[in-house]
């Protein structure tokens, strides 16, 4: 298969083996891992699997600048991006990648289905952010989506590499390339598909603090970038979806004895959103 993926790794060998494994069933022909000087044997298990594996000192990892490291080494211009602990669904990437035979397209990213042992704010979190049905974003349908069209999976997604480079490529970000690549992409006029039938299996059950950090990070995202919201529109009608659709998770799975839970990891985050 003529794509080439990265996973960039950090202490990954509880999980980096079952990923691998998966893209070797699909056959894929460039595999990079770029580690951060991993402790634990990462480097070994990867070096099992792929001859193309990249070093670099942990304080010199970024979220956007090594996904540009990364699409300088990729030998093919479809170029997708997984995390370490994402596991493929079969034939994930073969799925993911026909999308580009839509000429306008230039980023598709995939499903994101919760794990087994994911708890119930997880796995909401990914029915809501995931739906089962496909979707074809386009810069006109800005006032439809709002900023929720430069929604991106920086999980499980696929790239043009050379669209992605006549943009500037990635920014100097720890948060957040993914929307915002996106973004410049729609800006620029192309394309940008989910793909609900191409899977993967990511979820992460976080604690109160860990919410709190992570939405004072999407806050801090937002307040730097802040040209995506005057582009696309506020987070606010976002925000009441969510909620909305949180209480008919609640009441489909008839869990009402955590809507207190719900209520109060929601008002967390806000906050956390806003201080930011």
């Amino acid at each position: 298969m003529n794509v080439s993926v990265v996973i960039p790794t950090l202490n990954a060998q509880k999980t980096i083996a079952a990923v691998l494994l998966r893209l070797r069933q699909e056959d894929v022909k460039d595999i990079i891992i770029i580690d951060s000087s991993s402790d634990d044997n990462t480097q070994k298990i990867a070096n099992a699997f792929t001859d193309r594996v990249y070093v670099i000192k942990r304080a010199n990892f970024n979220h956007g600048l090594t996904r540009n490291l990364a699409l300088d080494m990729a030998k093919f211009n479809i170029v997708v991006f997984l995390t370490q602990d994402a596991i493929l669904c079969k034939d994930s990437i073969a799925k993911l990648i026909r999308n580009f035979d839509q000429k306008d397209v230039a980023i598709v990213y995939g499903r994101q289905l919760p794990h087994k042992n994911a708890d119930a704010f997880s796995k909401h979190l990914r029915y809501f952010n995931y739906p089962n049905y496909s979707i074809k974003k386009t810069f006109d349908k800005k006032d439809v989506y709002g900023v929720k069209l430069a929604f991106n999976s920086n999980s499980f997604s696929a790239y043009k590499k050379d669209v992605v480079q006549s943009l500037g490529g990635f920014p100097k970000l720890d948060f957040g390339e993914d929307v915002y690549m996106a973004a410049k992409v729609l800006l620029a006029g192309w394309a940008v598909y989910y793909d609900n039938k191409a899977c993967v299996y990511h979820s992460h059950n976080y604690s109160l603090k860990e919410e709190f950090e992570r939405y004072l990070a999407v806050g801090k995202f937002y307040k730097s970038q802040n040209w995506i919201m005057q582009t696309f529109g506020k987070t606010t009608k976002e925000g009441l979806n969510y909620i909305t659709d949180q209480f008919s998770f609640i009441a489909k799975s008839g869990r009402f004895e955590l809507l207190p839970q719900f209520l109060l990891k929601d008002v967390l985050k806000f906050f956390a959103y806003k201080i930011a």
